[in-house]
């Protein structure tokens, strides 16, 4: 299905603005490729796990599941495989994988909100935000099943909001391929059969036959993710971290209806905080739009709620010292990737946080807690609708709120139980944007919003800046350690069981499904560290060499250096 047919919206005859938003949006994601260099034959966060599943299949021709991955992945591996055809097997190659499918994920993104009846300016900037963000870029250069999930899903989302929109069985079926497709690279695919399923029965009402028809779509999912699991087990090809997202969650539903309430809350605001301060810009700009059309009591009551939440958060916040990132995953204090090196791991005591970036994430908080608000109210607005008489030609259909409230709802259940990680937010930021529109829709004479867009395109830009350089500065580093272990490994003959090269180096060569960290060495399937890679000097070593990096941001690692231990040294505790 081309891109013609993937976009072809509804409202208006006119497809040139679209067809400009396009290629806008490819041009933004090619550009930002290149300024980030994708290139290096070298794995990044937890992708060699993955990696490895890719090499096995094009040396075998046999698929094996990663011996330490929790995700379906078989959809993605063989997607990989094929990008690593013409040249072999590469991290480059896996890499180039998943940016394809990122700017598939970026078109889609603007195709949804176009297909909800969002103007092109606004679609645009929604999905430009999502090109720009540094959580999806970061990803997007790396082989992590974030970005190609994200893809597929939201690609999914528009062929059932479309299907369900002009009643086609077609749509319904290509709806339950990408769906199944995303499944097979995470469970969390299961939550897009269960929103169609529900929105099927909001547009055809409640009858035997239409619920007969809704549970067979969600229990074809269901099934699909069994039989599966099933495959994997009598075929010996299941691994012992594989995971179970009911499991997971019945886990939580164990604890207590207290302990998950309190869990529940503490989630929750945690997601509206980081995905506010991401999607400010257009979460702004929707809701200047419709400040005109308030009545004197909805300005009273939206308004004295934001100010009221971003003040009771910013006093909690700031009593309790609690600011963004809070998790060190793809954000880190520093930029984009974790930083998992002997010396930063076991604390950033080489890689101090400047007192200037410190301050600004707590901007960035308090940013994100306005942003919360308006996502908080968003969900109000688009969860009254669902039991709203409005009839009104510009009222957003039922049908298409419930599909995304209830997409965004299970989705939200099923990573409540997960460890925390940011990429997981990806699928949830485009249903966000999806109910700031249709939350907002169908509320009178709209206000232009010429005064606000400088704000939103200055923020757009800011975030676009940090994304490329601090990703960029990501993969740089990463190449130079790299360098720098191939140069310890060939030229001096060191083999990988006597180096700690960082997590990814030490899985890549030395993972042991069962291994017993040693005390004072990394967790990371370290053997013995005679040899060590960090970002500044540790104690009981002596510099060997010594790399600097040409960093793009003026924050961040200044130069990686090979240790050798000393004779004498002591490591510490």
């Amino acid at each position: 299905m081309g891109i013609k047919n993937i976009l072809s919206l509804s409202g208006g005859k006119d497809r040139r603005p679209d067809v400009v938003a396009i290629c806008v949006l490819a041009g933004l994601w090619i550009v930002a490729a290149i300024l980030v260099n994708p290139l290096g034959n070298f794995p990044l966060h937890d992708d060699f796990i993955y990696g490895k599943s890719v090499r096995q299949l094009i040396d075998t021709g046999r698929f094996h599941q990663p011996y330490y991955g929790q995700m379906n992945i078989i959809f993605q591996i063989y997607w990989g495989a094929l990008f690593c055809l013409p040249f072999g097997f590469s991290f480059t190659a896996l890499r180039m994988s998943t940016l394809a499918l990122g700017l598939l994920g970026i078109l889609a993104t603007y195709g949804l909100l176009r297909e909800i009846r969002a103007r092109p300016a606004i679609a645009l900037l929604g999905a430009a935000l999502i090109a720009l963000n540094p959580v999806y870029l970061g990803a997007a250069n790396t082989f992590l099943t974030d970005v190609p999930f994200y893809s597929l899903f939201v690609l999914s989302l528009i062929f059932f909001v479309r299907g369900l929109r002009l009643d086609r069985p077609w749509m319904f079926a290509a709806g339950w391929a990408a769906a199944a497709a995303a499944l097979m690279i995470r469970q969390f695919g299961l939550v897009l059969f269960i929103g169609f399923g529900c929105a099927y029965i909001f547009k055809k009402g409640i009858k035997l036959k239409r619920i007969a028809t809704a549970v067979l779509f969600v229990v074809s999912g269901l099934g699909l993710q069994y039989f599966y699991q099933v495959w994997l087990r009598s075929t010996g090809r299941i691994s012992a971290f594989y995971g179970n997202p009911l499991g997971d969650i019945g886990k939580i539903v164990n604890a207590g209806v207290w302990a998950y309430t309190v869990t529940f809350l503490k989630m929750a605001l945690v997601v509206a905080i980081y995905s506010g301060m991401f999607l400010l810009p257009f979460l702004v700009l929707v809701a200047y739009r419709q400040y005109g059309s308030w009545s004197g009591r909805q300005r009273r009551w939206r308004v004295g709620f934001l100010v009221i939440f971003t003040g009771i958060m910013f006093i909690g916040f700031l009593r309790y010292e609690i600011w963004m990132p809070f998790t060190n995953n793809t954000m880190s204090e520093i930029g984009v990737g974790p930083l998992l090196l002997r010396d930063t791991t076991f604390g950033m005591t080489n890689l101090p946080v400047p007192l200037a970036l410190r301050f600004a994430w707590k901007i960035l908080t308090v940013l994100g807690i306005v942003g919360a608000g308006l996502i908080f109210e968003y969900l109000f607005l688009a969860a009254r609708r669902l039991f709203s008489r409005s009839r009104t030609s510009s009222a957003p259909a039922k049908w298409s709120v419930a599909l995304i409230l209830v997409t965004s709802f299970i989705y939200f259940l099923t990573i409540l139980p997960q460890t925390f990680f940011d990429r997981y937010l990806l699928p949830l930021w485009p249903l966000f944007c999806v109910l700031a529109v249709l939350g907002s829709a169908d509320a009178g004479t709209e206000r232009k919003a010429r005064r606000i867009i400088p704000v939103s395109l200055i923020l757009l830009i800011l975030y676009g800046l940090f994304a490329v350089g601090a990703t960029h500065d990501y993969l740089h580093w990463n190449r130079v350690r790299w360098d720098a272990l191939d140069g310890l490994m060939n030229s001096s003959h060191v083999p990988p069981n006597r180096i700690d090269g960082g997590m990814e180096f030490n899985g890549w060569y030395l993972y042991k499904l069962v291994y017993d960290p040693k005390p004072g060495k990394s967790w990371w399937w370290v053997a013995e560290d005679d040899y060590s890679i960090a970002f500044g000097p540790i104690p009981g070593y002596q510099t060997e060499k010594s790399y600097r990096l040409n960093r793009r941001l003026p924050f961040g690692p200044a130069q990686i250096l090979v240790l050798h231990k000393a004779p004498t040294g002591s490591l510490p505790k």
